[in-house]
């Protein structure tokens, strides 16, 4: 009788032990995801963030290259018909100076 007092304190203390041992394990699991789960969601943060400093880079540098072509553009079509005026006047007769010759 006495050993099998001994042995439901035996058996009572490995479930005791098997049930701890299971909410450990689940305990052990949870931090695992947990910490899988805030990896995953530096690792999208950081993407976005790279997404973001690449669209600003690409944003800023295309705006200079397009204000850089409209410059050029304007500074063409202003300058353009001034040398068409200098060209013309220095074609037209000089003082001083006949168109015929001798």
């Amino acid at each position: 009788m006495q050993q099998y007092q001994e042995l439901e304190k035996i058996k009572n203390m490995v479930d005791l032990g098997g049930s701890v041992g299971g909410v450990a394990q689940i305990l052990f699991f949870a931090v695992i995801i947990f910490l899988l789960a805030a990896l995953v969601l530096l690792c999208f943060c950081g993407i976005i963030l790279l997404f973001i400093k690449v669209g600003r880079y690409l944003i800023v540098h295309i705006g200079e290259a397009m204000q850089e072509s409209s410059q050029s553009i304007l500074a063409k079509n202003i300058l353009s018909p001034l040398s068409k005026r200098e060209n013309t006047s220095s074609l037209k007769a000089q003082p001083g100076v006949s168109g015929k010759t001798s």
